[in-house]
């Protein structure tokens, strides 16, 4: 739904990207990149600045580790 609407990033910086473990975060991995979307702010495998470059839009996402 989200890649229909327009959207190409999913931030997964957030306070409940683990609420379903690490099982759960890899799932959410796995389904955005199947949609052709790119994800930033991982928790898990995030580095410092985590971003992304769209045009002339850069989101960043970060998470406390």
């Amino acid at each position: 739904m989200l890649r229909l609407a327009g959207f190409t990033q999913l931030s997964l910086a957030n306070n409940h990207a683990l609420d379903r473990g690490i099982a759960g975060l890899t799932s959410t991995r796995y389904f955005v990149q199947t949609a052709g979307m790119e994800f930033f702010g991982d928790p898990i495998g995030c580095a410092p600045g985590d971003s992304v470059r769209s045009g002339r839009l850069l989101l960043i996402g970060l998470n406390e580790t």
